[in-house]
């Protein structure tokens, strides 16, 4: 709005106020921007409780809003608006003229005036131009005749309650709708205005609606007709809705007992006091600081300065208390954390705060906090603070603060021993330090580049600074940034320090010496080594461990020692860790067994020593471990071979035995037979007359047939001898009680190697469980068919070798089939159990397995056949 505008603003203003008590200057947005009033205005709304607010919200009022629609319509049409309305004051119904005027020079904006029309002391307010007043106002309309009992509501009334005509018209009627709490407030008020100790009836009340909800109201009524008597014949009034602004009151109100219930549980004691020094309100903690024997509620309304010379006793110094306070007072200026000393020797706290509202001093807040505790507490940090600071300045190492921009903020003695530079520094920067004490640029360029880092990234950064001592040595230090970092995440300061490591350099050097010493022994040693962790980790391998298990040293180092070990093994020696850990051996020595990448078995002897921590905890396992496979394999060979040659050597001793025997027996049997036939023969080639000559008696028909008779008993002395070689020459084998699980699980150990390297699986199909047979024969037999089994598998076939016993007919049949090679029994089938034929080439087979397997099944009498297609497997039957 320009000057101008507001000069014929004035100037329009002053003129309406002729006829008017009030005008009022509204923008487009419905805010009032301005009010000009009358002296003998009446003041039923305060100009200061409206400027700044929209002009249909100013008060939950319907003539407000009623201005509010008439003000749109004015700025729409540019045509003057007109309302009328009538209300009680001072005890005097008083009509109100309203006009919403476009005579405003900028036309954005609108004039209002309000202007009264009539007063009378007793009106006729039953008149319809009243009643539709009121009606405009928002107000429902109750008129009471006393005499008849009867009450009439205007049509508004029914509308605000949601009632019809005729359903209330007693006062009885009226009074069975008020809220029963409200009751007493509704006759407390009526009997103040009969008795002339209120101006009006009014009271704010819950009335029941239609619809059984109750609503909040503010019934206003006077006295509108009297005889000549006095005595009242007609009461009139209003019923305004107010249940919004009741509801919003009681929210209000909780939140305030909300606050109040906080303030009450403050351990601070809380004062509030008027513009006239007069207590408003005070807290239980303020009464128990100065130990006022009321109730906190009690206090208001009391004078402040009476209350001020009382509690002035508790201070140590009451004259400085008292002017402090005054010129608080004084000068309305905030003052927070003023310290004072009691008598009783507490420390309160204390804080002042001004009350002002529209630039108007409305009175002021006391806090009071004891403080004792947080000032011991404060003498305590003080003392620690002491301590500290005299052990940063004793102990022997290099320590500074310094601020985020680098200046220091304290140097300790042994950073700088020299006093007046020592105390020049605090508050100069790295740079500057460092140019007095002539430092080379080179080693500050060091100093900030670390700072900077320390600073930038929030984190401790270390570096190793090399001294040149005076005496040509050198010295070590081990420097550091420790950034402090404050609850916000912000770098509060900086920690430097300095410790000499030289003792420690010097240390690691000579270790560096020993560990590479180590480290060549450890990678370049003819045999394995590994070093493992307490928790079984591979730490460190060598080549050799490498090579031995087909594994890269960083495939191990992510591996335990449980996942390369052979499955029978892994505990094999948790009994020897155990007293390595106990201390009780320094070492020991096993045989053990680990499965390579390519699932081959590694037998190895394995050698451990403990290496423990400076603390006594164990560091870590060394391992020395060297392949003894070939010499395991080598030595399980020959004692299979010796056991086989005892085998041989006990069954040749038993053949000659029994072929001694046999040599007696057919010395004893044949001599006879055989000396009569030498005997006969010598007489049957001499002539007749030389064999008469003999005087034997024989003729020679007759040495013929006795010939005859000693050739048949030589054949059958020969028949029974062979028999009885058959029998004599196996009789010394001794016959066992075999059990087939039993004998099928020690050669399968045996076997085991191969068994574990080709993922083989052994399938048992034992319906006879034991078997009269000699053990050796039997171990034999399975030996060499599991074994060729094992052999002459197909590539990348898992091998199936199932193992069945059943009984026969006189028989116990043992079967072992396989899923291999097979045999071409169409080409080799005469061939397969003789001497040294051979069926597949490329394996290392001399062909003589199931030439002696048969030569032992059949020499105790049983047999051996096979069934077998190429590819398909071969299935061996033994009759045992």
């Amino acid at each position: 709005m320009t000057a101008n505008h507001t000069d014929t603003v004035e100037i329009i203003a002053r003129t309406l106020l002729h006829v008017a008590y009030r005008v009022v200057e509204v923008y487009r947005d419905h805010i009032i921007t301005r009010i000009w009033d009358k002296n003998d205005s009446i003041p039923l709304i305060a100009p200061a409780e409206l400027i700044g607010r929209n002009i249909g919200d100013a008060r939950n009022d319907t003539v407000f809003k009623k201005c509010g629609e008439l003000a749109a319509i004015v700025f729409a049409t540019g045509q003057d608006q007109l309302l009328e309305y009538t209300n009680v004051y001072n005890n005097k119904s008083v009509t109100f003229s309203i006009r919403v005027l476009n005579c405003h020079p900028d036309k954005d904006y609108l004039l209002i005036t309000v202007e009264a029309l009539a007063q009378t002391k007793h009106p006729e307010i039953i008149e319809d131009k009243w009643r539709l007043a009121l009606e405009a106002a928002g107000d429902g309309i109750w008129d009471i005749h006393i005499e008849s009992d009867l009450i009439f509501f205007s049509p508004k009334w029914h509308d605000i309650f949601g009632y019809v005509p005729g359903e209330i018209i007693t006062r009885e009627d009226w009074t069975s709708k008020v809220h029963p709490d409200d009751l007493e407030t509704v006759n407390r008020q009526l009997e103040l205005y009969a008795s002339g100790a209120a101006p009006i009836y009014s009271c704010e009340i819950r009335y029941l609606c239609k619809d059984g909800t109750y609503k909040w109201i503010l019934s206003r009524g006077v006295v509108a007709t009297r005889d000549e008597n006095g005595k009242p014949l007609r009461f009139i009034g209003t019923h305004q809705d107010i249940n919004e602004r009741k509801l919003i009151e009681e929210k209000y109100q909780g939140n305030l007992n909300l606050v109040l219930n906080l303030i009450n549980s403050l351990p601070s004691g809380i004062l509030v006091t008027d513009q006239y020094r007069q207590l408003v309100f005070a807290n239980q903690a303020f009464c128990d600081i100065f130990e006022i024997p009321m109730a906190a509620a009690e206090l208001s309304g009391l004078n402040g300065d009476e209350r001020l010379q009382k509690n002035k006793l508790f201070y140590k110094d009451q004259q400085y208390f008292l002017s402090r306070t005054e010129e608080l007072m004084r000068n309305k200026t905030m003052a927070l954390n003023e310290e004072f000393d009691m008598v009783d020797g507490r420390v309160l706290s204390r804080d002042y705060i001004p009350l002002t509202f529209n630039e108007n001093y409305r009175g002021e807040i006391w806090r009071f906090t004891d403080i004792t505790s947080q000032k011991d507490i404060d003498n305590r940090f003080e003392r620690q603070r002491l301590f500290y600071e005299h052990l940063l300045t004793s102990i022997p190492t290099n320590i500074n603060a310094i601020d985020t921009a680098g200046r220091f903020l304290y140097i300790n003695p042994n950073s700088l021993n020299d006093t007046p530079t020592r105390e020049w520094a605090i508050g100069k920067t790295i740079v500057e330090l460092h140019k007095r004490l002539g430092s080379p640029a080179e080693k500050v360029a060091v100093w900030l580049n670390y700072f900077n880092s320390a600073l930038q990234e929030q984190r401790k950064v270390e570096w190793v600074d090399k001294v040149e001592l005076p005496d040509g040595g050198v010295a070590y230090l081990l420097r550091c940034f420790l950034p402090i970092i404050k609850v916000d995440g912000q770098v509060d300061m900086m920690i430097a320090y300095g410790v000499s490591i030289t003792d420690r350099i010097l240390a690691e050097e000579a270790l560096k010496s020993s560990m590479d010493a180590f480290a060549h022994s450890f990678n370049y040693s003819g045999i394995g080594k590994a070093l493992l962790a307490p928790g079984g980790k591979w730490l460190e391998v060598n080549d050799i461990i490498c090579k031995l298990t087909g594994y890269t040293r960083e495939e191990l180092q992510g591996m335990h020692y449980h996942e390369i070990t052979f499955p029978d093994d892994v505990y094999i020696d948790v009994p020897y860790i155990q007293q390595l850990l106990n201390k009780e051996v320094e070492s020991y020595t096993i045989e053990k067994r680990y499965v390579s990448k390519t699932r081959q078995i590694i037998v190895t002897s394995l050698t451990v020593s403990l290496l423990w921590n400076a603390d006594g905890t164990p560091k870590y396992f060394i391992c020395d471990i060297i392949d003894i496979t070939s010499q395991k394999l080598l030595t399980e060979e020959l004692h299979r071979q010796n056991a086989e040659l005892e085998a041989v050597q006990t069954n040749l001793i038993n053949k000659i035995s029994q072929l001694e025997e046999l040599s007696h027996m057919i010395a004893h049997n044949l001599r006879w037979p055989a000396g009569n036939i030498k005997m006969l023969t010598e007489l049957l080639l001499l002539s007749e007359d030389e064999l008469a000559a003999t005087n034997k008696g024989f003729t020679r028909a007759e040495a013929l047939s006795i010939l005859n008779k000693s050739g048949i008993a030589l054949a059958s002395s020969l028949n029974t001898l062979i028999e009885l070689s058959e029998i004599k020459l196996n009789k010394k084998i001794a016959y066992n009680k075999c059990d087939f699980a039993e004998v099928i699980g020690n050669i399968t150990r045996q076997l085991e190697s191969t068994i574990f390297q080709k993922n083989a699986s052994i399938q048992l199909e034992l319906e006879v469980k034991e078997v009269s047979y000699p053990k050796i024969y039997l171990e034999s037999i399975l030996y060499n068919l599991i074994s060729n089994a094992l052999k002459f598998s197909i590539n990348g076939v898992q091998p199936v070798i199932t193992i069945n016993t059943r009984q026969g007919e006189k028989r116990v049949l043992l079967t072992v089939k396989d899923n291999g090679l097979g045999i071409d029994l169409k080409k080799h089938g005469d061939k397969v159990f003789k001497l040294n034929k051979i069926f597949h080439e490329g394996f290392d087979s001399k062909g003589v397995g199931l030439f002696l397997t048969r030569s032992q099944i059949e020499s105790l009498g049983g047999n051996i056949s096979v069934v077998s297609k190429p590819k398909k497997g071969a299935e061996f039957t033994v009759v045992l």
